[in-house]
């Protein structure tokens, strides 16, 4: 993906997210009767985090901070939604599968998760604050992260506790 489809995807994408959530955050009724009506446990305090997670991940997008986190956070938050709200009453209303998919590939929360997903694997990119403070986290590129192929093998070949350590 290129730099511009990318600022264009992230932006857009947090921008939805961020003008959403404000709505949800200062009026959560209708997110909570939404959500119960979904049967999620604890509406209401899944609603407040759900708006405010959406606010500051839509907030980082536009701002290009934390891009990958954000993005990640929301595509979850969008595959919540198509299991739990939108997914549902498409299987029930569907004649055939063609139909289904048809209707899946159409909804917005669909869409949103493609995108989402696309814009964490890519990363930020040039206009981005995550790009601004690169340089001050180059020596953190050398670090294992813990989730890491490299990291499974450091695992892998480890001493054992009665093996001493070079």
């Amino acid at each position: 993906m290129g730099a511009a489809i990318n600022l264009t995807a992230r932006v857009s994408v947090g921008l939805m997210f961020l003008l959403g959530a404000v709505v949800k955050v200062q009026e959560p009724a209708r997110l909570i009767g939404t959500l119960s009506d979904a049967g999620i446990v604890f509406p209401a305090q899944v609603a407040g985090f759900v708006g405010w997670m959406e606010l500051l991940c839509g907030v980082a997008l536009v701002a290009g901070l934390f891009t990958r986190v954000s993005a990640t956070l929301l595509a979850g938050t969008m595959t919540v939604a198509l299991v739990t709200v939108t997914g549902p009453p498409l299987v029930a209303s569907s004649t055939s599968v063609w139909e289904l998919l048809s209707h899946l590939f159409y909804s917005p929360e669909w869409l949103l998760l493609i995108i989402l997903i696309a814009v964490a694997i890519h990363g930020p990119v040039k206009f981005s604050v995550d790009h601004l403070l690169a340089p001050a986290y180059a020596h953190l590129r050398g670090a294992i992260h813990p989730l890491s192929s490299t990291a499974f093998l450091r695992m892998r070949s480890s001493p054992t506790p009665d093996q001493p350590l070079q």
